[in-house]
C-alpha cells in the first residue's frame, strides 16, 4: 500500500504522531473493505481527510501540508487599449487574406 500518497515523513510539516494516526487509518480502511488492489491512494487521502477534520474539530494545529493553499493572485490582463488595438491588427490581417 502506497502510505506516502500524499504526505512525506520526512517533511518537518509532518509529525511522526499524525503520519502514523493517518497511516494506522488508512490501513484499518482497507483491511475493512477486504483489502481491495489499487485503492491504497484512496484509502490514504481519506484517512488524511478524516484526521484533518477531526484536528479541526480539536482545535489542534495542522502542519503545513493539511492547510489550505493560499488564493492564487488574480491574472495580470493587460489594459483594454493595448487589447484592442491588438484585436484590430488581427482583424486587419485577416481582411487583408482572400478568401478561397
Amino acid at each position: 500500500m502506497n502510505e506516502n500518497a500524499k504526505s512525506d515523513p520526512q517533511s518537518p510539516e509532518t509529525s511522526p504522531e499524525i503520519f502514523e494516526r493517518i497511516r494506522a487509518l488508512a490501513h484499518q480502511r482497507w483491511e475493512d473493505e477486504g483489502r481491495p488492489e489499487g485503492r491504497a491512494e484512496q484509502h490514504w487521502l481519506t484517512a488524511e481527510a478524516i484526521i484533518k477534520t477531526q484536528m479541526e474539530a480539536a482545535g489542534t494545529e495542522k502542519p503545513e501540508w493539511l492547510r489550505p493553499s493560499p488564493t492564487p493572485a488574480l491574472a495580470e490582463t493587460e489594459p483594454t487599449e493595448t487589447a484592442v488595438k491588438d484585436l484590430g491588427d488581427i482583424r486587419q490581417r485577416l481582411q487583408g487574406r482572400s478568401v478561397a
